[in-house]
């Protein structure tokens, strides 16, 4: 059985992916596809607080460590959640993909690829 902190997570992971494919599918932002990294990568992150919240040097070199330290447990915890959210996602999407008529499908499935790269192909 799966714990409830285990499925309230999966929850979210799918939340942000079905978002994701809904905002692509809305239309990305010309600002957006300018930022190629991710904004909550510790050192971008770090540098946005500090600028926000006036830390010093230490206060940053902390939180880094902290966030850099954090980041195995988020990936232990993908780890073990990432079969179950694809097979979410994959699910969802063949059945957006038979709401579909024929000719709508192939387009599609070229924008699911575009949006999640390997992750979109079937």
């Amino acid at each position: 059985m799966i714990s409830a902190r285990v499925r309230g997570l999966a929850l979210l992971v799918l939340a942000f992916a079905v978002g994701g494919v809904a905002g692509f599918s809305l239309g990305r932002s010309p600002r957006m596809a300018a930022t190629p990294t991710n904004p909550m990568e510790p050192h971008l992150f770090v540098q946005r607080l500090g600028a926000e919240l006036g830390l010093d040097t230490a206060q940053r070199d902390s939180i880094v460590a902290i966030l850099t330290r954090r980041q195995a447990i988020v990936d232990s915890a993908w780890r073990q959640l990432r079969p179950s959210v694809r097979a979410t996602i994959d699910s969802a999407q063949r059945e957006i993909v038979n709401v579909l008529h024929p000719d709508q499908r192939p387009k599609y499935l070229e924008l699911s690829r575009a949006s999640h790269g390997a992750m979109g192909q079937r």
